[in-house]
């Protein structure tokens, strides 16, 4: 059995059955989780509990030597009673005597020891009829707890045991309905750059960006456009909602020349600048003046932890960008030893260029193209990075694709 105070002034017992397996004895249970949607009956049994004083045993009773008329001086034995008074001074319980005796034991006694008071004093009396009853000896119950307790008084001495009692009992049930929390798994489709969550009947979405809704996105796919942590907040038929885990979108960065100035997209977090495989000192916004012919390349960070580095672009004449229009292939990516690399546009003498990402050139050699057969590289001695590879053709064509070793 467990009795927890917290139904003062008596002790209570909790029993909760929450119909999904589990049960509690505690007043204010753990929240409970149901794995499954339906209709439960939780019940609760509350149990309140009185102390009850319910034996004394007198184990030797003394006069303490005074001897008595009624008991021929001494000669013969008490005639024991007990007598219970409250926290007032009050009697609430008198015993009969029980004749005669060395010692005595008074069962089912069943006094109800309120908590109103917080002790209640046993006293023993003998039973005279000439003279005043003899006081034998007393004992205060402090804090009624039970079990069994010794005492000792003026010669007399003994135990008394206190048990619980059910004073009332209360019954209460109630049937809730669990309803299915929305869906809310993510999936990224790289192709379309999209993200998407299962589609669910009844149910409105809310994409957010940046924890900020996202105006008129309210399908359960959205394309990503913009970089930033995304997530979506799902509310289903039943009126219960759900968050989706955040998706962080790393923008892509793409460098413009207009004017005599590179830029890329403005508002992110740092920027670093390249020119030619050499960071550019005391440049560090979202604009670079023209620093003349050769290639340039940036790096940015974002707030929401991306690290993003540009493709290598390659200005000349002061005022032209070279297009990327040369459609070619390059596999395995990443690769470990041999890159392969198909041309699927061009067939003839090209310049083929490896860089690494902030524009550093790395290899460089005339190839040529056949449309059949791929360039094989081997680049085994290249360190774990990432590059780019650069091809021009002899009309000005360019194409670049990015790889990993």
């Amino acid at each position: 059995m467990c009795i927890r105070d917290s139904g003062s002034p008596n002790p209570t017992e909790y029993l909760w059955d929450f119909d999904n397996g589990i049960t509690s004895s505690m007043a204010v249970p753990e929240v409970q989780d149901y794995l499954s949607p339906g209709d439960y009956t939780v019940s609760l049994t509350t149990t309140i509990f009185q102390y009850e004083l319910d034996q004394l045993v007198l184990n030797s009773i003394s006069d303490n030597g005074n001897g008595d008329l009624d008991e021929l001086f001494g000669a013969l034995n008490p005639d024991p009673y007990i007598v219970v008074l409250d926290g007032n001074g009050s009697v609430i319980f008198t015993s009969s005597s029980i004749d005669d005796v060395e010692s005595a034991t008074f069962s089912d006694l069943n006094i109800i020891l309120s908590l109103n008071f917080e002790e209640f004093v046993v006293q023993i009396w003998d039973s005279d009829t000439l003279t005043d009853d003899d006081l034998l000896g007393q004992f205060v119950i402090s804090n009624s707890s039970a079990g069994s307790e010794n005492f000792a008084n003026e010669g007399s001495e003994g135990s008394y045991t206190i048990n619980y009692e059910i004073s009332s009992q209360f019954f209460d049930e109630e049937l809730i309905s669990v309803i299915p929390v929305p869906l809310v798994d993510l999936e990224y489709f790289d192709d379309t750059q999209t993200l998407s969550l299962p589609s669910e009947e009844n149910s409105t979405y809310q994409w957010l960006l940046n924890e900020g809704a996202i105006l008129d996105e309210n399908m359960n796919s959205i394309v990503l456009v913009n970089g930033g942590v995304y997530q979506c907040e799902v509310t289903n038929q039943f009126g219960c909602s759900a968050l989706s885990e955040e998706f962080v979108y790393c923008p892509e960065i793409i460098i413009e020349f207009d004017d005599n100035i590179l830029s890329v997209e403005s508002g992110l977090e740092s920027y670093t600048w390249f020119y030619n495989g050499l960071e550019v000192m005391d440049e560090n916004g979202y604009e670079l003046p023209f620093q003349g012919d050769g290639n340039y390349a940036v790096e940015i960070t974002t707030i929401y932890g991306c690290e993003v580095e540009s493709e290598v672009i390659s200005v000349v004449d002061s005022v032209t960008e070279i297009k990327f229009d040369l459609n070619f292939e390059v596999f395995p990516n990443p690769v470990v030893d041999i890159l392969k690399i198909k041309p699927l546009s061009y067939k003839g003498e090209l310049l083929l260029t490896i860089y690494s990402i902030n524009g550093q050139k790395i290899l460089s050699k005339s190839i040529r193209s056949n449309l059949s057969q791929p360039i094989e590289l081997d680049l085994s001695s290249l360190p774990t990075g990432t590059y780019s590879v650069v091809m021009e053709s002899s009309l000005g064509l360019i194409g670049s694709k990015i790889f990993m070793k």
